[in-house]
């Protein structure tokens, strides 16, 4: 035989060994006798939808979880989720932001911003994830950046009850 019909000889033998195959996250595998691949597509789509369902009752529970915690604090808000003191207690206005870094929920926007006034409180809502605060006065940021975990475990800042709090320190 010529070279090139070797070739053509082990790619026709090992297509005709890979039919009836498929392909999965572990690799190639046979489809199991007796069930036809329509039934296999079925089969692998319902796992993936108990696989988001499963997600979806973790995150309901969650969320009600942060629901019951807002209001064994008698607090509840527009925005739900756990409250969170930020303090100014530097001498100039600071503007506090707030970048949501990961958390399993879709949020429209990562970043927010709060003014505050030397000297003052204010109290927002966020759900559970990871945040980095940063300061910024002027348009140029004031130290460095903090990071801000918020996992339900209740904190108390000054004698207030809360989730979380942050604050720019004194100068």
């Amino acid at each position: 035989m010529k070279k090139g019909m070797n070739w053509l000889l082990i790619l026709a033998i090992i297509s005709f060994s890979l039919s009836g195959c498929y392909v999965t996250s572990q690799g190639i595998s046979r489809i199991p006798d007796g069930i036809s691949r329509i039934e296999l597509r079925a089969r692998q789509r319902a796992i993936i939808l108990q696989r988001d369902n499963l997600f979806l009752e973790q995150d309901t529970m969650l969320l009600n979880q942060v629901k019951r915690n807002i209001s064994s604090l008698g607090v509840i808000s527009q925005r739900q989720g756990y409250k969170i003191i930020l303090n100014n207690r530097y001498y100039l206005p600071i503007t506090f932001k707030i970048v949501l870094l990961n958390s399993g929920y879709k949020v429209k926007s990562s970043e927010t911003a709060y003014n505050l006034s030397s000297q003052q409180f204010q109290n927002i809502y966020l759900l559970p994830g990871t945040y980095s605060v940063t300061f910024w006065n002027g348009g140029k940021q004031i130290g460095q950046a903090r990071l801000m975990t918020i996992n339900g475990q209740k904190k108390f800042y000054q004698g207030l009850d809360c989730y979380g709090f942050i604050y720019m320190p004194e100068y």
